[in-house]
């Protein structure tokens, strides 16, 4: 099966890129190495990606908008967006 990435965001130091795509995943790269530093899983496509201080902001087909912390990808907050 092949996904689409749908959103890309560069970290503020320029250093890693974060990518969401079709198949519910939020992607960290390392620009420097080009591997996978970790990754996470949603609950549905990822349409959009933000970054603002040390938070990640993502937001999907699920109708949910995440902030996650950059460093760790816990979710700090869920908002639950449009119905």
């Amino acid at each position: 099966t092949e996904y689409t990435v749908w959103s890309l965001v560069l970290s503020l130091d320029r250093k890693v890129l974060y990518s969401g795509s079709s198949d519910s995943s939020i992607i960290c790269w390392n620009l420097e190495s080009f591997e996978i530093e970790k990754s996470v899983q949603q609950t549905g496509k990822v349409y959009a990606l933000e970054i603002w201080g040390k938070n990640l902001f993502s937001a999907g087909n699920d109708r949910q908008i995440r902030m996650s912390n950059l460093d760790s990808f816990q979710c700090i907050k869920e908002f639950v967006a449009h119905k």
